[in-house]
């Protein structure tokens, strides 16, 4: 049985080495990946996923910590973040991870971490929309005139078409201002 993330969470506050043994089977390869790609060694991602697991065993301990995402993204962004720490003191001035951009300060990284978040929170409500919004909204974001959202649309004319965009934008930010995730996000 696949253990949840809050399962997780309760097993690093317990102690419970089953669930560390989980833990590392479930989160590790893809660090592995992460830290063998980028100029580094299995044992190097050893180093830096036992790391990311103390950090999670402190914050885990705190009465007031929330997870604001997945599990899987928390540990992957600490063991990144420790990577590119460790490649900086080996002199590079800016350290480049292979597909995934180039970041020059943790702050640079957080943000960017926040706004994948935030996307990920408006691509989840935009899918829940129905066919016709969804496809105004994604020709309307691709920059696609009024003239020729109508047209493709089958909507009688520029005038709906304006008005549809506008109850369709309101309908997904009202998704999107109902999600739990939003007031976490809403101040980051």
């Amino acid at each position: 049985m696949q253990l949840q993330d809050h399962d997780y969470l309760e097993g690093l506050r317990n102690a419970d080495n089953a669930v560390l043994r989980q833990l590392y089977d479930r989160f590790l390869p893809p660090v592995v990946r992460l830290v063998e790609s980028n100029s580094g060694s299995r044992d190097d991602a050893l180093d830096i996923f036992q790391e990311a697991v103390m950090v999670l065993y402190r914050k885990a301990r705190q009465a007031d910590f929330k997870l604001s995402s997945a599990l899987s993204t928390y540990i992957y962004a600490i063991c990144r973040n420790h990577w590119m720490k460790r490649l900086n003191k080996k002199s590079f001035s800016e350290v480049s991870i292979k597909d995934d951009g180039v970041y020059k300060s943790d702050e640079d990284f957080i943000q960017e971490m926040e706004t994948q978040e935030k996307y990920r929170l408006f691509k989840n409500k935009l899918l829940k929309l129905g066919d016709d919004c969804r496809r105004i909204l994604e020709l309307f974001f691709k920059g696609v005139t009024m003239e020729k959202i109508a047209s493709e649309c089958g909507l009688s004319s520029v005038g709906y078409a304006k008005k549809r965009k506008f109850q369709c934008k309101e309908q997904l930010l009202s998704m999107i201002r109902a999600d739990v995730r939003f007031d976490e996000l809403k101040y980051q």
